[in-house]
């Protein structure tokens, strides 16, 4: 069942970028895969309500370390929606200023991470990075390979601190960090 539900969201994940006409071929980019699991994230993630005042605020996906990876999440997200609401993405370089988006991509280790990670949960945004050192320092989502497939894991405490509230359905489909490794 848990793999069969971890195959559906990498599906939803292909089925996304079937739409941005990047699943052309079978061998799909892992940074493309990356981007479309981190634009789906948000669909399955509810903000403060002040976090996004009205309905025509954009939902705001911001990233550090790569630019490469906000072009990527551009063309990823360009003409999608995120439950209604136009998709922005931004560079971030400064963990002051991820007061502006409601998702952080840290696409590395930044020195910071500690930093941004704080930042975050004072101003209720959803984290993810694939670094394995993420969960540790208080990251909400890490991405990684496992088995040649495109896996993701959510540290449920962390979501809390920040406010969040995370979909069933999509922490039934992820990997539970437990703090106590």
């Amino acid at each position: 069942m848990f793999s069969r539900n971890l195959n559906l969201i990498a599906a939803l994940g292909l089925a996304f970028l079937a739409g941005t006409g990047m699943a052309q071929t079978k061998q799909v980019d892992p940074a493309e895969l990356k981007a479309a699991f981190v634009l789906n994230f948000a669909q399955f993630c509810e903000w403060p309500d002040a976090k996004l005042p009205t309905n025509a605020t954009p939902v705001r996906l911001g990233v550090v370390g790569s630019a490469d990876m906000v072009a990527i999440l551009q063309r990823v997200a360009a003409a999608k929606k995120v439950n209604g609401r136009d998709v922005e993405v931004i560079s971030i370089d400064d963990p002051a200023a991820i007061t502006l988006v409601h998702v952080l991509y840290l696409a590395e280790h930044p020195a910071r991470t500690n930093e941004y990670v704080t930042t975050s949960f004072e101003h209720a945004v959803l984290t993810v990075s694939d670094c394995p050192q993420f969960m540790p320092e208080g990251g909400i989502i890490r991405l990684f390979m496992e088995d040649r497939k495109m896996r993701f894991e959510i540290h449920p405490r962390s979501a809390d601190r920040a406010r969040l509230r995370l979909s069933s359905k999509l922490l039934r489909l992820a990997k539970i960090y437990d703090e106590r490794r």
